[in-house]
């Protein structure tokens, strides 16, 4: 998420979606979910019924047994129903809420105005700054494609230099060896 709104800020609203409502937690996310997945195989063939839905799962969750159905049914259509409609009226987009997405363009915005990225950000003249750049590489070995987040070209000084933002929690050192970073490192 911040690696877009940083380098492609004009695709955010293509890959993602932010839900502003509550969404369920714990085990009723579950429900949700699995309600989701049974109206996504079932609503093209017209053998989706909402209340068989919910039950069902209910019951794929283990999702307290005790209930009696116009209990659970209810509790749904409170706690999870705008969730999953929000969730299936949104196809193929990833869905954040609000907090997780002010948190990520907090970071992006902090990253833009950082001075040690104020090059890359608000380039001079004599640079030309590219970003999400697709690059493809073929040894005797091996041939394949990397897409790195931003190149930047210095006319003056006639060089080339990548970027590829690190986002993530926790020791960048750790991630860098768990994440294998080094080989995309030494590709770049």
């Amino acid at each position: 998420l911040v690696d877009v709104l940083l380098t492609q800020p004009d695709k955010f609203d293509e890959l993602y979606v932010i839900y502003r409502g509550k969404k369920p937690t714990d085990k009723l996310l579950d429900v949700a979910e699995m309600y989701i997945s049974i109206y996504q195989s079932e609503s093209a063939s017209g053998t989706f019924d909402k209340d068989r839905a919910i039950i069902s799962s209910q019951q794929q969750v283990g999702y307290d047994g005790r209930l009696k159905p116009e209990t659970m049914i209810k509790r749904f259509d409170e706690e999870c129903y705008n969730y999953c409609n929000f969730v299936i009226n949104n196809p193929n987009k990833i869905i954040i809420d609000e907090e997780n997405y002010n948190k990520h363009n907090r970071l992006a915005l902090n990253a833009k105005a950082s001075p040690y990225l104020q090059h890359i950000f608000s380039p001079s003249s004599n640079l030309i700054v590219l970003f999400q750049v697709e690059i493809y590489v073929a040894t005797t070995r091996f041939s394949g494609k990397a897409l790195i987040d931003c190149i930047v070209i210095d006319l003056f000084n006639r060089t080339i230099t990548p970027y590829d933002f690190k986002t993530f929690e926790g020791s960048f050192e750790s991630n860098y060896w768990k994440f294998k970073y080094y080989y995309q490192e030494a590709w770049y």
